[in-house]
């Protein structure tokens, strides 16, 4: 088995591993978007067993003063939200929620929910 550089001539079996398999989970990765640091094929014998993307994400990160008036922290997120997606070169902003009451703000101003459970891994 060997890792190598994603190459042009992948993309067909790529595609076809991701529709078989994954179409329903998630759409074919952007092996070409903006944010992609790196692209990979594990092949064995030259069968493409695995194909991956590196993107960096950006992640929110907030601290909010809950006794704060409701208008003010509504207003609050939404000029933070505003500079976030200006600032952000990226595609996505991820966050994680732990009050209920922040999820439901933040999905009536389009944010969604992902699918399967988000993990990360400590480098």
């Amino acid at each position: 088995m060997k890792i190598r550089p994603f190459q042009d001539k992948d993309w067909k079996e790529v595609k076809i591993i991701h529709e078989k398999y994954h179409e329903k989970d998630f759409p074919m990765p952007q092996f070409l978007a903006n944010d992609c640091i790196g692209k990979y094929v594990v092949e064995d014998n030259g069968k493409i067993i695995l194909a991956g993307s590196l993107h960096l994400l950006v992640e929110a990160i907030v601290v909010t003063d809950v006794s704060a008036a409701p208008r003010q922290i509504h207003e609050a997120l939404s000029k933070f939200l505003t500079v976030s997606t200006y600032e952000s070169k990226f595609y996505q902003l991820h966050c994680t929620v732990f009050d209920p009451k922040w999820m439901k703000q933040l999905v009536k101003r389009g944010f969604q929910k992902c699918k399967g459970v988000f993990l990360y891994y400590n480098i």
